[in-house]
């Protein structure tokens, strides 16, 4: 058992959690502790109540520093009993407040910590009051994102990848070799994309997609023909990611001084696109649902139309990670770490349903996308379309439209 020896909380109220969980709420008095010490009186809030219901025992860092100069340190004890509260009950705690940092004993119990509404601060061995986090690193956990975006759909937060876009010279032949290769079909073709000077097609690969755009004029100066240019051809373009809230994003893009190239906000969709210029790397795009179904990941995405889940294949299932070249693997890494409030560990960020991976360039082409591992089941059989088709280069991969394929199982 870890047991939790610090919280500090802040609510969002109690008619909202109530309206959110329909739970009994308990109240948490506050005590923040300054940077100089001594306490402070702060506000009321409550904890959900419940099996998992927590109480408060005592203050028990007087002078548990945040990133903000001030937090509360709490022992808090699980339904009151005199027994120390287990990591897992935190699942509950977070569920009806905006944030929580926790401080727990043994730091392999992070991994199990409800992800992005816990943040975690790091006790010395001692316990002692050096507890600074900044910023404090966010947490990944996908079985708590599955059981939130199905079951109680409005809370926590989370960043999932939800498609990939390719660039090509031309649409057809890339289309081509996806349909045959990987046995998926065409789910929606986006007349907005005209807007910049594109076509483009979308192809589900579970409840994610690529997409392939193209020039319509390959010698007009757009976007996507500079970017053809710059790369020396086909190849990856996009990391397109989903979250559950644009707003705190939003901030956090402000707060880093990242431009946004595309920033559109809809009846049922929100569209943010990072400047490649400030993330490194690839175009990276932060995207938010509106509506019904908005955070389930079998739910509606707008950039693939309003039936892609007809459109969905069986030979591939997933995309499971996206891998990018780049000069300086390591500061891109933390650069795109800060944006997603994710921590990289070895140059990789784990987000709700793949990892992006980055990597020093290695093919001869510019800093960019550019290899995909694609979660299939029938890997002899997508790696034998690829051999007919020209396109096999490896054991486990194909490589179209300039991006490398490898084959997974997980």
């Amino acid at each position: 058992m870890q047991r939790v020896v610090a919280v500090d909380v802040a609510g969002v109220g109690a008619e909202e959690r109530l309206r959110v969980f329909g739970a009994n709420l308990m109240a948490l008095h506050e005590d923040f502790a300054g940077a100089g010490g001594g306490l402070q009186h702060g506000r009321d809030f409550g904890l959900v109540a419940g099996a998992h219901r927590l109480g408060v025992v005592e203050v028990a860092h007087r002078g548990f520093v945040a990133g903000e100069g001030e937090a509360v340190g709490l022992n808090i004890d699980r339904a009151g009993c005199g027994q120390a509260a287990r990591v897992d009950d935190l699942h509950f705690v977070a569920r009806g407040v905006a944030t929580a940092r926790v401080a727990v004993v043994d730091e392999r119990a992070v991994r199990s910590l409800l992800p992005l509404v816990v943040q975690v601060a790091h006790l010395g061995p001692n316990r002692s009051a050096r507890c600074h986090v900044s910023p404090p690193p966010l947490l990944a956990c996908s079985r708590c994102y599955r059981m939130r975006s199905r079951q109680h759909e409005g809370w926590g937060m989370y960043l999932r990848l939800r498609q990939i876009a390719f660039v090509a010279e031309e649409l057809a032949p890339v289309e081509s070799l996806l349909t045959d290769v990987l046995g998926v079909k065409v789910c929606f073709n986006d007349p907005g994309v005209g807007t910049f000077g594109l076509h483009n097609a979308l192809y589900p690969v579970g409840s994610q997609f690529i997409e392939v755009v193209a020039p319509q004029d390959r010698a007009e100066n757009t976007a996507g023909r500079r970017y053809l240019d710059r790369r020396g051809g086909d190849g990856g373009y996009m990391v397109i990611t989903q979250c559950d809230d644009q707003a705190p994003r939003r901030a956090k893009f402000a707060e880093l001084g990242i431009r946004l190239v595309s920033d559109h906000a809809g009846a049922s969709f929100v569209n943010m696109q990072l400047h490649p210029k400030d993330t490194g790397g690839s175009f990276f795009e932060i995207d938010q649902m509106l509506g019904e179904g908005a955070n389930d990941p079998e739910g509606p995405w707008h950039p693939a139309g309003p039936n892609w889940q007809m459109g969905r294949t069986s030979r591939v299932s997933a995309i499971s990670a996206a891998t990018m070249q780049c000069d300086d693997p390591g500061a891109v890494a933390e650069r795109w770490s800060a944006i997603a409030e994710i921590p990289a560990a070895g140059n990789v960020i784990a987000l709700e349903n793949a990892e992006l991976r980055f990597v020093p360039c290695s093919d001869g082409r510019p800093e960019g996308l550019s290899e995909l591992d694609i979660r299939t089941e029938l890997a002899e059989e997508v790696l034998a379309a690829g051999e007919r088709r020209g396109v096999r280069t490896g054991d486990s991969q194909v490589t179209i439209g300039g991006m490398r394929l490898n084959l997974v199982d997980r």
